[in-house]
């Protein structure tokens, strides 16, 4: 039986206890989408296209190309999962009524790897995974194209728009390439888990070393509501910050996603390191790195010294972090 038809009679039956909660959100989800926008026209493909072209491949591309379709493609709706884990769960989302929270519900990648042929709308049985995280009802027609599905990086882009149901086909086949093009041009993206003890994390990656720095960045001073912003999840936003950090440690140290909106990480060294010049180079090189998040209110930081070996240190690492 397959995961519809288990949904199906579980609802029919009428008892809580038999439905799945993720088929019983997208019956009820009954709120209207955004009304259907202008009729699709090569000019929107053509601008994003050469905006597609000019991208450089940094850690947030993804997310610069997330705010252009945004802003250029009319579509009633729009979302844009990334993996974590072997799931994939929403980075970003404009139009669909229901925001996940804290990306808790997924969808298998294998559903990504298995929507590459044709560009007709999707059928039942991805609906039944897709309509109760985005909050539609399982009528409404969506369509999806997955990024780069030949390598490690997985995504896909969802979408639903009533012009499409009757644009030609060569309009939507050219949309879903354009989108799935995305995955080819830029480096992965993950979304990151959240560390529930960040100091024995840091402080196993530190022991090697004879001395350590560890970093903390509150990015809560993303301004958001920037509407180069508008629709991406918190949790996209510091995926990237992460992927970036990683980039600059190296084999060095490892950085985490701790609390509601922190991100934490050491660099180990041989010998002792000045707090302060450390932590304007790296948020120099991040600055760098980020160029679509760097536009916003970029995170300040802080910076500790460390003896990973020092329990007392340890105890300073924990009221850095928390504190």
């Amino acid at each position: 039986m397959s995961l519809l038809e288990k949904a199906i009679r579980g609802y029919e039956a009428g008892s809580s206890h038999d439905r799945t909660s993720l088929f019983s959100r997208a019956i009820a989800a009954r709120e209207p989408l955004a009304e259907q926008g202008p009729m699709f026209d090569t000019k929107g493909f053509e601008e994003l296209e050469g905006r597609l072209g000019r991208l450089a491949r940094c850690q947030d591309s993804i997310l610069a190309f997330w705010s252009y379709v945004s802003e250029l493609l009319p579509l009633a709706a729009i979302a844009l999962f990334l993996p974590r884990g072997d799931f994939l769960v929403p980075a970003a989302l404009n139009g669909f009524p229901c925001r996940t929270k804290d990306g808790v519900d997924g969808i298998p990648m294998s559903l990504a790897l298995s929507l590459q042929k044709g560009v007709e709308a999707l059928g039942n049985e991805a609906k039944a995974l897709l309509a109760p995280i985005l909050g539609v009802p399982l009528s409404l027609s969506l369509r999806a194209a997955a990024t780069r599905p030949e390598s490690s990086f997985v995504g896909l882009w969802v979408y639903h728009d009533p012009i499409l149901d009757v644009s030609s086909a060569e309009i939507q086949a050219k949309l879903k390439a354009l989108l799935a093009r995305s995955g080819a041009t830029f480096p992965e993206l993950s979304i990151a888990t959240t560390v529930s003890d960040p100091v024995r994390v840091l402080a196993a990656a530190a022991r090697k070393f004879h001395s350590a720095l560890a970093f903390s960045f509150d990015l809560s001073s993303f301004n958001t509501e920037d509407p180069r912003f508008r629709g991406l999840e918190t949790i996209a936003l510091r995926s990237a910050f992460i992927a970036a950090c990683g980039r600059i440690l190296s084999q060095g140290g490892t950085t985490i996603a701790y609390g509601e909106q922190s991100v934490a990480c050491v660099l180990g060294s041989g010998s002792a390191i000045d707090p302060d010049l450390a932590l304007f180079q790296f948020a120099k090189t991040l600055r760098r790195i980020l160029p679509f998040l760097a536009v916003s209110s970029f995170p300040e930081g802080r910076a500790l010294g460390f003896d990973p070996s020092s329990e007392r240190d340890l105890k300073n690492l924990s009221r850095f972090l928390f504190h």
